[in-house]
This record gives C-alpha cells, structure tokens and sequence, in this order.
C-alpha cells in the first residue's frame, strides 16, 4: 500500500518551488514486512529548468542489516 502527494513534481516541470512524498508499507510472504520512504522538493531555479531534491528512507524483508537511506539530486535544463 503507498499514499504519496504531488510525487509527478520529482520528474516533471513547474515553476515554483514544490514539495512531494511518498510512504509505502510492504509485506512479503517468505521475507516480511518493509517499508519505504521518500520527501522532497522539486522546482525551477533560471526558468527553464528543473531541480529535484529528496532524501528516502527504506526497508525490505529481504535486508537483514538494517534500513537503506539515499539522497537524490536531480539537476536538468529544458531547451
């Protein structure tokens, strides 16, 4: 199950600065339960152009060691 807001803004253009997130709860049947995270903030800094920042927190059943953490950033410039 996820329930997310605004995540299209991670890859798509707008204007003004946006925030998006994203939180799942997985289950496996032989592995277990898990779970993901993300947040983040996506934009334009010199008009056309796109900047995606966010930070994700996770866990699978599949990991005995512990959670995964990621940091992402995405810079792009539209012709």
């Amino acid at each position: 199950m996820r329930v997310s807001t605004d995540v299209r803004y991670e890859q798509e253009y707008t204007r003004a600065t946006r925030p998006f997130a994203s939180l799942a709860r997985t289950w496996h049947t032989a592995l277990g339960p898990g779970y993901d995270l993300r947040l983040g903030l996506a934009g334009s800094v010199l008009g056309a152009d796109h900047l995606a920042l966010s930070w994700g927190l996770g866990k699978a059943g599949l990991q005995t060691g512990g959670m995964v953490r990621d940091l992402q950033l995405t810079y792009r410039i539209h012709y």
